[in-house]
């Protein structure tokens, strides 16, 4: 039986690059929904790990359909007051994916368990309508019959090393948790109050923990499982997805289908380069001819340029003054505003 494994998800309404799509829902927000659909497209196409023929449709071979999900914290971005749009949508499409399998297991991470822990309304919906088939996992768990134990994000790091040491299990059992890790290098520095990833390597047979964004190999069984999809910048090159193990290998699958971030130097006498639709872009621009004073533009929203052309705007270049940017800019905003404060508000901006 293979298991599919994902975490940090993280809903949210972000509002970079966002719009209104005609669903009126933020895009953003779509984009981590659209999650859950891959997650059932892929249940529904499950393959053997061992399979040499990736078109081979098994699931008339119950041993290698995918049956449970496991979700390794951190549903939400917010830690407090999330949307209550976000959290309809969210479950809406949390148990849809459940209903494709046989049980979805959640263990809740840093930024979600107080949100468990202080609307239990929310899993009791979830269960009704999943017909049970969600299962919150609040607090360390051992599942003999399945093998698992279980341990959620906790603060106090140095009681779960503790229970994880005096714990008795056979060396068959998986480990799934939402933790920091030793050695991970988070925030520029490496992490020294986590969990030990040579401990975990010898205490379980596999060990798969949530909370870092992307995916690694900390040791040959012990798995970072990384977030779905890409949230910002910070993401830049970095490949996102979900694992399925099936007891004794294990495959990361990258998601190939959700916008990317992009990041795209060029120089000022380039031509202005063609960005696609579907990711987000950040490009940085140097040179000679940029308007005095300038030595590189940043464009965080290339969407604007891509506006330009379609709504048909006057085309800033880059020789233009800083004066006629900002005219332009200003002119081909579609707003109430005084344009004239606004010219004289960015004149100041520039001459600080």
């Amino acid at each position: 039986m293979n298991i599919l494994i994902f975490s940090d998800l993280q809903t949210h309404n972000y509002r970079e690059f966002s719009f209104i799509t005609e669903k009126e829902i933020n895009s953003r927000l779509q984009n981590c929904l659209d999650i859950f659909g891959m997650i059932s497209s892929r249940v529904h196409a499950s393959t053997s790990l061992g399979s040499k023929d990736p078109t081979e449709n098994i699931n008339n071979n119950k041993e290698n359909k995918i049956k449970k999900i496991y979700f390794l914290g951190d549903l939400f971005n917010l830690k407090n007051n999330v949307d209550s749009q976000v959290i309809k949508l969210t479950l809406r499409n949390l148990i849809l994916a459940a209903n494709t399998v046989e049980k979805l297991i959640i263990v809740p991470g840093n930024h979600d368990y107080r949100l468990w822990a202080s609307e239990p309304a929310l899993l009791e919906i979830a269960q009704e309508f999943s017909e049970n088939k969600i299962q919150l996992i609040d607090k360390p768990t051992l599942l003999k019959e399945e093998r698992l134990y279980i341990e959620p994000y906790s603060r106090r790091i140095s009681e779960v090393n503790e229970r994880l040491k005096n714990i008795a299990i056979e060396n068959d059992y998986v480990f799934l948790g939402h933790q920091d890790i030793n050695g991970i290098s988070y925030g520029g520095a490496p992490v020294t109050n986590g969990l030990d990833a040579d401990f975990l390597s010898k205490k379980f047979k596999f060990s798969f923990i949530g909370h870092y964004h992307n995916p690694a190999v900390v040791r040959k069984n012990v798995i970072s499982v990384g977030a779905p999809l890409q949230n910002s910048f910070s993401d830049l090159g970095t490949q996102k997805g979900w694992w399925i193990f099936d007891g004794n290998e294990t495959k990361f699958e990258e998601n190939t289908i959700s916008p990317i971030f992009k990041e795209i130097s060029i120089k000022s006498e380039d031509e202005i380069i063609a960005v696609d639709e579907k990711n987000f872009y950040r490009v940085k621009i140097s040179g000679t001819t940029l308007p005095k004073g300038i030595e590189r533009l940043t464009f965080r929203r290339p969407m604007f340029i891509r506006q330009e052309i379609r709504r048909g705007r006057s085309e800033i270049q880059f020789s233009d003054s800083i004066e006629t940017v900002l005219k332009k800019y200003i002119d081909g905003q579609k707003s109430n505003l005084d344009g004239e404060k606004l010219f004289n508000i960015g004149i100041e901006c520039f001459k600080q």
